[in-house]
């Protein structure tokens, strides 16, 4: 390597350093963790709930075993993210990674292998910035549900931070934030709990929660769940507003949609002409002018249609006058 390359290569690394720290994953404090299986508890861990500010309900969710075989085999890639306080190593992000490495741990040690250990990069501020630390990387690596999102948020308003700075901390907007608020505040036990066990998605949950009445909030729930596998933002969207005495606009005029709708008709086959068929291809015709809007229908969908159904007609005619009879 010549003189100058290396004065290049070396003016590369010419960084800021941060700490960073390997640790054995036991010797790290999970907040909470004593209540979870006894092959993931650290040492250090504490039994505390949810009114801790540190405190994240995914450490109960179960490992999958392709996630412990992994870090068994490759270790911990990503850095966890602590906090000193006091004199113990916290958890801020990372939680699942340690509770992994422990769990292969156990398993290298039962093997006679060495142990793994996991980077960690020190986190420094106070409580506050440490629970924003800990939703920012939460919220990167996988969405929770609208429930957590809403626990994690109160925490962070408790605390004096505003539903503007929330949003920027989860990454959404602030209509969004808001709509989450009005959902805790609104939501009936149903709602909540189908939003929490995914039959909601949190954006139709909200939407759904805007229904003022909770007899009827319950009520347009059951009807969209007897009818929907998982009830969609905009279907809830709807019924909130019918629910709430608004008109609701039914239609689906942008050109996207209309796209698909031609080309689903130009793939179709009108099949043998008969009065049948033909009243299915008129009442198709009918439908998609209700459902697009008369106004608002492609006028290529249209024109496709109409020429479908005169061809039709026209077969059905054909079919209807007598046959001149061959000669003899």
């Amino acid at each position: 390597m010549s003189k100058t390359a290396a004065r290049n290569s070396k003016r590369s690394f010419d960084f800021a350093r941060n700490t960073m720290w390997t640790i054995d994953p036991d010797d790290l404090c999970i907040i909470g963790g004593k209540k979870m299986p006894a092959a993931e508890r650290g040492s250090v861990d504490t039994d505390d709930g949810e009114e801790h500010d540190l405190y994240d309900p995914r450490i109960h969710e179960p490992l999958t075993e392709e996630y412990i075989l992994n870090i068994d085999a490759h270790g911990v890639d990503v850095p966890i993210t602590i906090a000193k306080i006091g004199d113990v190593a916290v958890v801020v992000a990372g939680k699942t990674r340690v509770r992994g490495a422990r769990v292969a741990n156990r398993r290298r040690k039962s093997r006679g292998e060495p142990p793994i250990k996991v980077d960690c990069k020190i986190k420094r501020g106070n409580t506050t910035s440490l629970l924003a630390a800990m939703i920012v990387e939460n919220e990167n690596r996988r969405d929770d549900g609208i429930l957590a999102k809403i626990d994690k948020l109160k925490k962070l308003m408790a605390r004096g931070v505003s539903v503007e700075d929330a949003a920027v901390i989860f990454g959404k907007k602030v209509k969004t934030v808001k709509g989450w608020l009005a959902f805790e505040d609104n939501a009936t036990a149903e709602t909540k709990k189908a939003a929490e066990t995914g039959r909601l998605s949190p954006t139709a949950a909200a939407k759904l929660a805007q229904i003022r009445d909770p007899d009827e909030q319950r009520t347009t729930l059951d009807r969209l769940l007897s009818t929907e596998g998982r009830v969609s933002k905009d279907a809830a969207t709807n019924a909130a507003k019918v629910a709430n005495g608004k008109k609701v606009a039914i239609s689906v005029a942008d050109k996207r949609t209309q796209r698909r709708l031609l080309t689903y008709v130009q793939n179709l086959s009108h099949g043998q002409a008969s009065e049948k068929t033909l009243a299915w291809w008129e009442g198709v015709e009918d439908a998609l002018k209700l459902v697009v809007g008369e106004e608002d229908v492609n006028p290529r969908l249209v024109g496709k249609l109409d020429e479908l159904i005169s061809l039709m007609r026209t077969e059905a005619q054909t079919k209807k006058k007598p046959q001149p009879k061959a000669a003899e």
